[in-house]
């Protein structure tokens, strides 16, 4: 983030870049002052109840961003941090920088504030586009904001009844899959071409499918629907078209960024390839059901049995070095036996020391478990490509780049 200055607020920045207001499920990009509300009048329009007809308004003044509440009945809020929870004085100029969250009212949706370059135009995700150049830090930063952002607006859209208490929070079942992720923000998530295809296969098999699929010129090619039928029986099949196989190699080469980046091991043989997804695996099965198991059975959360068994362990886990914890805050041995607490340390270590996710509590942990799954599903999206190309799904993996 660029430093502001705090004498005239706001964020300066030069003409030649553009700003995008997103949420998980809408992308608005503006240049100049942009007015927000209910009312179809508005540069960007959230339709939400308590959302007045002119809400407020993003100030592009002297190259500094600002944002300005318009007397709104139910208030605008920013904050560097989601819940956003400082309310902006009505008439007020309040400066926002990139990474800025915006609320309007009680709406529930999350608007994070971006800066790109206008020569580098969203992804078909609608996210920023990745500069070639950018490091790691930076590209897991947005990444992992983008799965944070999908998180907070699928528990913001659930009914207040179906958001489990505190006291609840160590069952499975609350935490959303990423396919739940998927469904409700679509907009966050990139769809691979095997589960395009899939879905145009669903399609067909039904008889209206079919129908609608004879009425339509543009059929999907006979090689490209052949080509997913064999993919659950894991054989290789012809590949898709070449112009559909290409945007699929183009939307993996952001998707290796994005995972190489959150990931800590290295990537740079198959060996190391091939071990990150076994300890994915692993991470999984211990961020799913042993971890849960052993909260439920201690009646604790998750997130502070997390807490304990990195305490108990050797105190070398990557990202956690510098963290001091006490040790005895949960009686693990009532539940556990010697050997098994020894196994939940080390899972717990591997976790860590897996991914670049500071898991402090349950939220973290919900966090953490999303992005294991996501990396999961790009390994297996990269192997299903590889058939297609009929090579190694590593030998693609270090030939994709942007």
């Amino acid at each position: 983030l660029r430093p502001i200055d705090r004498a005239q607020g706001g964020l300066a920045v030069s003409a030649s870049e553009m700003f995008v207001l997103q949420s998980a499920t809408s992308v608005h990009e503006f240049s100049e002052t942009a007015t927000i509300g209910r009312a179809e009048s508005n540069c960007i329009v959230i339709k939400h109840g308590s959302v007045s007809g002119h809400h407020a308004k993003v100030v592009v003044e002297d190259g500094r961003v600002s944002i300005v509440d318009l007397s709104s009945r139910n208030g605008t809020y920013y904050d560097q941090e989601w819940p956003a929870a400082t309310r902006s004085p009505p008439g007020d100029h309040s400066g926002i920088v990139p990474g800025t969250y915006l609320r309007f009212g009680y709406c529930p949706w999350a608007y994070r504030l971006e800066v790109r370059l206008p020569e580098s135009p969203p992804n078909s995700r609608g996210d920023m586009a990745f500069v070639k150049g950018d490091d790691d830090s930076r590209t897991a930063e947005m990444y992992l904001t983008r799965l944070a952002a999908a998180r907070n607006e699928y528990f913001a859209s659930r009914p207040s009844s179906a958001i489990p208490s505190s006291h609840d929070m160590h069952q499975a079942v609350d935490e959303p899959s990423l396919e739940a992720l998927k469904d409700a923000c679509p907009l966050q998530f990139s769809l691979s071409l095997s589960a395009s295809l899939r879905r145009t296969r669903l399609k067909l098999s039904s008889v209206k499918g079919v129908a609608h699929a004879l009425s339509e010129p543009q059929e999907p090619e006979a090689n490209a629907v052949d080509a997913v039928e064999n993919l659950d029986s894991g054989e290789a099949a012809s590949p898709p078209g070449e112009e559909e196989l290409a945007g699929e190699l183009e939307r993996l080469c952001v998707r290796k960024l994005e995972t190489a980046s959150v990931l800590r091991p290295p990537l740079k043989c198959d060996e190391d390839l091939t071990a990150v997804r076994d300890r994915l695996t692993k991470a999984l099965e211990f961020l799913r059901v042993g971890l849960v198991e052993a909260a439920k059975g201690l009646n604790v959360l998750r997130g502070l049995l997390f807490q304990e068994l990195l305490a108990r362990g050797t105190g070398q886990t990557a990202g956690h070095l510098a963290r001091e914890r006490p040790v005895g805050r949960v009686k693990v041995e009532d539940f556990c036996s010697a050997s098994e607490i020894d196994r939940l340390i080390a899972a717990a270590e591997d976790v860590s020391s897996l991914i670049r996710v500071k898991i402090e509590d349950d939220k973290d942990l919900g966090l953490a478990l999303i992005v294991c799954e996501d990396c999961q599903e790009f390994f297996r999206d990269l192997e299903v490509c590889a058939k297609w190309k009929g090579q190694t799904w590593q030998s693609l993996f270090s030939s994709l780049v942007l």
